[in-house]
């Protein structure tokens, strides 16, 4: 499975996928052990994969839209900027139950990160013969 979602000049978003059974009250800390596996924006330029401590990424470009390629059999999700599919954070792991898309487009505090996510058409081809 795989989409894409333009995320624009948003300052602050998370983009990734989680499962089905997260906690969705309260505080929610989106790593992996609860159950998020995402990549997330802060502050305009600071990209990181939401790893149990953060981990800080280093992006040549700010990406308009983020790639998300989701191979559960294989235990993957996997970010890229679609622009030439460079790859952002691959996150490894063994799946138990089913997972959804996850996208944040994070508080749009005094005017500092309008506008929304978007999911993006796929591209389908068919090829005959």
């Amino acid at each position: 499975h795989c989409w894409e979602v333009e995320v624009g000049n948003k300052t602050k978003w998370d983009v990734g996928v989680l499962k089905e059974s997260i906690n969705r009250k309260g505080i929610i800390n989106v790593s992996p052990e609860e159950g998020f596996w995402a990549v997330a924006l802060r502050n305009g330029h600071e990209y990181s994969a939401c790893t149990t401590a953060w981990t800080r990424l280093w992006l040549k470009r700010k990406p308009q839209r983020v790639r998300v390629e989701l191979d559960y059999d294989r235990g993957e999700v996997a970010f890229f900027d679609p622009t030439d599919m460079t790859p952002i954070y691959t996150f490894r792991d063994t799946f138990s139950e089913r997972l959804f898309p996850y996208f944040s487009p994070c508080v749009n505090e005094d005017g500092r990160n309008p506008g929304a996510l978007r999911i993006c058409p796929g591209k389908v081809s068919i090829q005959i013969g």
